[in-house]
């Protein structure tokens, strides 16, 4: 048998829908009866072979998750779908609810070197850019750093996100790349390159 065939079957019989069905920013080991956003990309971070997809439970339509222990680092092929909620889903990095962009705030997303990623129909908003101290990281991406990953935005709304330096909305480095289909970019702000 072909290594790529292999793969083929393997990857794909591996590969895990995760519900999130809680809207806290838990990080709970084991993730236990409820599984937030965190814990969700975490355990699909486990096992980088398979194309996990994260879905959110029906509870969730029109609510928010707010991000406050950090950015959500995807390190792998992964899709966060937001698609069967009627109402949608927020996920915002506005820790203290303010709605100003402050040191309070923390980056949504971040994706690895390498990875193809899809986001689908979700609204990323509040997001802040900025070095956390002791942690190296950069200023840029307030609603998603892409690290050198593929990524595939489709049907979401990236608002009111924010950086210290590049990319309030999505900032782009290390030769990734991003596609934006039917999706809308709006009030994000930058000091450069916003």
């Amino acid at each position: 048998m072909s290594r790529s065939l292999w793969c083929l079957r393997v990857c794909v019989l591996d590969a895990q829908t995760i519900t999130v069905n809680t809207d806290r920013d838990d990080f709970n080991t084991p993730s236990g009866t409820s599984v937030s956003l965190r814990e969700a990309i975490r355990d699909a971070n486990e096992d980088p072979t398979a194309n996990d997809v994260v879905v959110f439970d029906s509870s969730l339509s029109g609510q928010t998750i707010r991000i406050t222990k950090g950015t959500l680092d995807i390190d792998k092929n992964l899709t966060i779908d937001g698609s069967g909620l009627p109402d949608g889903i927020r996920i915002s990095g506005d820790v203290n609810q303010n709605g100003e962009l402050d040191g309070g705030d923390k980056r949504v997303f971040r994706v690895g070197s390498g990875h193809t990623v899809e986001f689908k129909n979700v609204h990323i908003h509040g997001g802040f850019g900025q070095k956390a101290l002791f942690v190296s990281t950069s200023d840029d991406g307030g609603g998603i750093l892409n690290d050198g990953g593929f990524i595939t935005i489709t049907g979401s709304t990236f608002s009111g996100n924010g950086a210290k330096q590049h990319g309030g909305g999505i900032f782009n480095d290390n030769n990734g790349t991003i596609d934006l289909i039917n999706s809308t970019l709006v009030d994000n702000e930058a000091s450069d390159q916003g």
